[in-house]
């Protein structure tokens, strides 16, 4: 991987001193500690009625976080119809759109608008929206790549002795040639609760549910 493409926050108890880190208070830890051990559960201290729903998605190297929807693979291909209208905004109905958008991308229609808009994408054109936009922006894990992003998660007011590391999170931003996807991981259990309490902090109504 390149690692250009890779940020991460770090999370620490609290009175660490680390670039980028947040400072998690070490009573929260006991009490995660002690529940996952009585309930094999992880400890998420989320609002009561969260606006925002962030998911923790188990993989072979940890969590993978995706938002508003559990990460469900690649979406299968709409019909021209739908991809005008929901994907690049474009009326169907509008016959001078249509005839823009075929114009402008040497597209070779052979047969009726009608039939042709029914039918589904062709394959290059949905694996070029898949690789691109939606890879970066769009699907529900880029979309939990630039929610976090945007967010301080660091809390650097607490700063004293060097501590011991919790867990970071990672962040990749294309993670290696021909490879456009924006995703976040995690790893342990105890980066997700201390997660969800920054959250909190920041007054973030989201709440984090692992799938």
């Amino acid at each position: 991987m390149n690692s250009n493409n890779i940020s991460r926050r770090h999370f620490l108890i609290k009175g660490a001193t680390f670039l980028r880190a947040c400072f998690v208070p070490i009573n929260l830890i006991n009490r995660a500690t002690e529940y996952q051990k009585a309930s094999n559960m992880v400890l998420l201290e989320a609002p009561t009625r969260p606006k925002t729903k962030l998911y923790a998605n188990l993989q072979d190297e940890g969590w993978q976080f995706s938002l508003g929807s559990a990460a469900t693979g690649f979406p299968s291909a709409p019909t021209w119809r739908e991809y005008f209208s929901d994907i690049i905004g474009l009326n169907s109905s509008n016959p001078k759109e249509l005839h823009d958008w075929v114009h402008d991308t040497s597209y070779e229609l052979e047969e009726p608008i009608e039939d042709w808009l029914s039918k589904d994408v062709d394959y290059d054109i949905w694996e070029d929206y898949i690789d691109g936009a939606y890879a970066v922006k769009e699907s529900p894990e880029a979309l939990a790549f630039h929610y976090l992003d945007r967010l301080d998660l660091s809390n650097e007011r607490f700063k004293g002795s060097k501590g011991n590391e919790l867990g970071d999170l990672e962040f990749f931003a294309g993670p290696m040639p021909g490879n456009n996807w924006h995703f976040v991981n995690a790893k342990g259990e105890i980066t997700l609760t201390a997660l969800q309490h920054r959250l909190l902090e920041l007054g973030e109504n989201t709440q984090i549910i692992i799938t």
